[in-house]
């Protein structure tokens, strides 16, 4: 008999008799053929497919094909907050940088300080764009800095004047530029960056090789990282024989060869891998114990062995002892028979009698000639 395939909305009993794919046989009193979870329904081309963007949908999980995105007014579209960029299996919903598209200002909340204007991301008033795309800044601009308005240099009595920061009329400048530039901050000389370990790179203050950047501004800082802490260059990490992990988060992390002694705790230091460790890994400690109970069973072996040898030895010695023993006994019946016939040929009178001497004899034999003894008794007159 041939089972008839099932189409989408048609009942069912079990899943294989459904002909779509992503589909299951569901229901509480009549199963029918349906798309899985997060599988949207097309019934005309008996498909369950996952949408794009611009694609109808009517719950959220239908979209899932799409970063950040979201099923709203039954289609697919990106979440608040994030831009979309075209349509189908190409499109996506990302944030936005200055000088890019845009058509809110939350599509641009990944620069500080900046606004979507005119559909594209460009910075607030009072606020200078230093450069477009993932590089660029909103920032407030100080003396000798370039300007496009006064309201971006920032100290008192200073105006924009021919693009840069420069005192008003009346006003002496001193020094250029501002004395105290943080973190991220525009800058043209290393003494502007107030930050420890920070100094001024591509006219912008950030941390000197070998230091990570927490923050930004005047909250940032520049430090060396410990165990456990994040990176992104090995020479950031302060603990020796310790680099930077690849993939994912990346943290400082003992080298290979050797251990953290602080385990999953942030700090510690790296410790080589000897068997003379204090602590050691799991894989160590079991060569360790393997190794003490393979000389364990060596030694255990080596003793059945010497006490096998000892009880072969001594059983030989007690046969030895024991055939030792017989021919003794047999040496005393020889003995006692010669003994007995040499009293009988000493009879001159012709009757058999046999003297004290050889009962004496006889009586220091051992029990295993009774029955010379016995031959000897029938004899006696």
């Amino acid at each position: 008999m041939v089972r008839k395939e099932r189409s989408l909305g048609e009942t069912c009993d079990e899943v294989s008799q459904c002909s779509a794919q992503n589909v299951q046989c569901l229901g509480t009193f009549t199963k029918t053929c349906t798309c899985q979870i997060g599988y949207y329904t097309i019934p005309a081309y008996n498909l369950c497919l996952k949408r794009y963007l611009g694609y109808t949908c009517s719950a959220d999980s239908h979209c899932s094909l799409v970063t950040n995105g979201q099923c709203s007014s039954n289609v697919c579209s990106c979440q608040f907050s994030y831009y979309q960029d075209g349509y189908g299996q190409s499109g996506s919903c990302t944030k936005r940088y200055l000088g890019e598209s845009c058509s809110l200002s939350t599509h641009c909340s990944v620069v500080a300080n900046s606004q979507c204007s005119s559909g594209v991301c460009s910075c607030q008033s009072g606020y200078y764009k230093t450069a477009d795309g993932q590089t660029g800044r909103c920032e407030k601009r100080h003396l000798d800095e370039s300007c496009t308005a006064d309201s971006q240099c920032t100290e008192g009595n200073i105006e924009c004047m021919n693009y840069r920061c420069l005192c008003k009329s009346g006003y002496y400048q001193t020094g250029i530029g501002s004395s105290e530039r943080h973190l991220d901050q525009s800058c043209n000389d290393n003494s502007q960056c107030k930050e420890s370990n920070s100094d001024c790179s591509n006219n912008k203050c950030s941390c000197k090789n070998g230091y990570y950047q927490t923050g930004t501004g005047s909250t940032g800082t520049c430090t060396r990282q410990s165990l456990g802490d994040v990176c992104t260059d090995s020479s950031q990490c302060s603990t020796s024989n310790a680099e930077c992990s690849s993939g994912g988060t990346r943290i400082c992390q003992c080298k290979n060869g050797y251990y953290d002694t602080n385990g999953a705790v942030s700090g510690g230091s790296c410790t080589s891998k000897t068997l003379s460790s204090d602590s050691c890994t799991d894989s160590t400690q079991a060569v360790i114990v393997g190794v003490v109970l393979g000389l364990v069973i060596v030694v255990l072996l080596v003793y059945a062995g010497y006490m096998t040898y000892l009880v072969r030895r001594y059983r030989t010695k007690d046969e030895q002892e024991i055939k030792l023993d017989n021919g003794r006994d047999r040496k005393s019946q020889t003995y006692v028979n010669e003994t007995f016939m040499t009293g009988s040929a000493s009879n001159t009178s012709g009757n058999f009698n046999v003297d004290s001497g050889v009962e004496n004899v006889y009586s220091r034999l051992d029990d295993n000639a009774r029955e010379d003894k016995t031959t000897y008794e029938s004899l006696k007159p």
